[in-house]
């Protein structure tokens, strides 16, 4: 449960103000999500993000799963360095950073996802 420092009027809210809802996979270019994707294959998360599709289009199809699933959690950094993380109901986490311009992110499945979350995308 966290709060985007630039929540859109778009995004649902509940009675706390937390930001949640599927953003949409429009969410993250493309471009980007072929060099998240490549990072998560990589780096062997495919295995965990899509099980039955460990491939980078498998993981690309995660993405975006992740970014339509109305049930996502959206956090922001900090440090406001422009990355966004959105956390799947099933615990997926996927990070966009639009400023990296090699990667641009990560995805990847950890152990304790709420707890990944709340370390790492803290609430305002």
């Amino acid at each position: 449960m966290h709060l985007a420092k630039d929540e859109s009027p778009e995004q649902p809210k509940d009675a706390s103000g937390i930001q949640s809802g599927a953003p949409g996979k429009e969410a993250i270019p493309e471009g980007d999500k072929d060099k998240i994707a490549n990072r998560a294959k990589k780096r062997g998360h495919g295995k965990e993000v899509n099980p039955k599709n460990p491939t980078k289009e498998g993981i690309k199809e995660k993405i975006d799963d992740v970014l339509n699933d109305p049930n996502t959690e959206i956090g922001r950094r900090f440090n406001d360095d422009g990355t966004v993380a959105y956390k799947g109901s099933d615990g997926t986490i996927v990070i966009h950073n639009p400023n990296d311009t090699i990667n641009k992110g990560s995805v990847f499945k950890p152990d304790d996802p709420d707890g990944y979350f709340t370390e790492n995308f803290p609430n305002d």
